[in-house]
């Protein structure tokens, strides 16, 4: 276990309840000489209002059990949050010391790290996530998007991605990965409802992140995010050997493409809604917490936020239809909703896991106190982190292992689809007989198509 520190540290840990009470007239009650860093589990990091921003760089959350490794060479520990979680001031050099003592620990996964702000910010209490269309609802055309949605799409988006090597965020490999992503989404077919796709660039790290912007045309103010993270990680060598991460998390990226690919055949919706690739989640969550954190002194109002991280390994036999939320810093009530929307679309059950050891992106979010849900896999897969995060890897379950990564993509899509208010598809004009219009040739040939 790593030692504690005695001096004064910047940062001091209280009981998130107590800091989140309010008012009658909804003002916070915490004390107004500190301010709130991120929210983790029921706990809160405050540090005082007056704490110097050289006190606050390089700080993370650190998946560090009590009876966990010694990991005192790599940085220094300032208070520990819970029973799992310590924070750390770690230099960059040593991120990648950390990490790999890290992973030597059973169970260990992803989101080891995450980087905390290095300026406080106070969050708003998030409001009860609230879908547009009821989650009760059953939408034909949505149904019918669904199937649209096929396993070999998602196989080539994965198979591309693995083929880069690498994705590790600071080689040079890993650097052109957004813009792997981002042709992605451009690669579309008539693409529609001004959909906007962007590079992130980030101060930490040169691989930057990819947003795609759907506005909304009811409620543009109000946003639902689904994200991803587009790099890779290599537990035994980070910039040496192989790094393909099919599962973790280019399965994350392939379905929210195949979710881009089927909104853009429905319906406008109501709210915005974006597809989040986050850069440098393995060494902190680098992107998804520069986002989260704009968008938070930003005022962004973030309805919901789904997050897709490892979604290929297959299920258990007799597991196909059961779908696995984790709770560790995920919103309750949105898990029961998206669980209602599988059993109303995709006919699944649902069960919860426990003291997942790592985390994800949405954890910047649920820090900053957004709504988050995280549909996971179950079993785990024992080839993360390696060379041997492949399709190939699997072998003859590498169908059933796409079918749960298709099932996933569909949940997504339900999700965007209800909380963004997406409405159905404009009807299509019947085509004339004979081509008489448009100088008598086909409707495809007029538009320049092959016919």
């Amino acid at each position: 276990m790593v030692g504690f520190v005695e001096k004064k540290t910047p940062v001091s840990v209280v009981p998130r309840t107590s800091v989140l009470e309010r008012d009658k007239k909804g003002m916070p009650l915490w004390d107004t000489s500190s301010r709130i860093l991120a929210l983790v589990g029921d706990n809160a990091i405050v540090a005082k209002k007056d704490t110097s921003p050289q006190d606050l760089k390089h700080l993370f959350v650190v998946i560090l059990p009590e009876d966990g490794p010694d990991c005192s060479a790599c940085g220094e520990t300032l208070v520990r949050v819970d029973s799992n979680r310590v924070v750390m001031r770690v230099e960059p050099e040593k991120v990648n010391g950390l990490l790999s003592a890290l992973h030597a620990m059973k169970g260990a996964r992803c989101g080891l790290l995450g980087a905390l702000p290095e300026v406080p910010i106070v969050p708003a209490l998030p409001e009860p996530p609230s879908p547009w269309i009821g989650v009760e609802a059953k939408l034909d055309y949505i149904k019918h998007a669904m199937k649209g949605i096929k396993p070999s799409a998602l196989e080539s988006v994965i198979q591309t991605l693995c083929s880069m090597g690498t994705r590790v965020h600071d080689t040079p490999k890993g650097q052109t990965a957004g813009d792997k992503v981002e042709a992605f989404y451009k690669s579309t077919r008539n693409l529609a409802h001004q959909a906007k796709v962007r590079l992130i660039s980030h101060k930490d790290t040169k691989q930057e992140s990819v947003i795609v912007t759907i506005p909304g045309t009811v409620a543009p103010g109000e946003t639902v995010v689904l994200g991803c993270h587009i790099d890779s990680w290599n537990a035994a060598s980070s910039h040496d050997n192989p790094a393909p991460g099919a599962d973790d998390d280019a399965s994350g990226v392939a379905c929210l493409v195949a979710v881009f690919n089927a909104l853009m055949k429905l319906g406008p919706p109501a709210r915005t809604i974006e597809l989040h690739g986050y850069a440098a989640e393995e060494v902190g969550r680098t992107g998804s917490k520069d986002i989260a954190s704009c968008y938070r002194v930003q005022a962004r109002n973030v309805v919901a936020m789904l997050q897709l991280d490892m979604v290929l390994y297959p299920p258990c036999p007799g597991e196909e239809k059961v779908l696995w939320f984790v709770r560790q810093d995920t919103n309750e009530t949105l898990r029961q909703q998206l669980s209602a929307l599988g059993a109303t679309y995709l006919e699944t059950t649902s069960q919860e896991i426990d003291d997942v050891l790592g985390s994800s992106d949405h954890a910047s979010w649920f820090a900053l106190n957004y709504p988050t849900v995280w549909p996971f896999e179950h079993p785990s897969n024992g080839n993360l982190h390696g060379a041997g995060d492949t399709l190939e890897s699997l072998g003859n379950q590498k169908k059933e292992a796409l079918q749960r990564a298709l099932l996933h993509a569909r949940l997504a899509l339900a999700f965007a689809a209800h909380f963004g208010g997406v409405s159905a598809p404009p009807a299509t004009p019947p085509r004339r007989r004979g081509g008489a219009s448009n100088g008598g040739l086909s409707r495809k040939k007029a538009n320049g198509r092959k016919g």
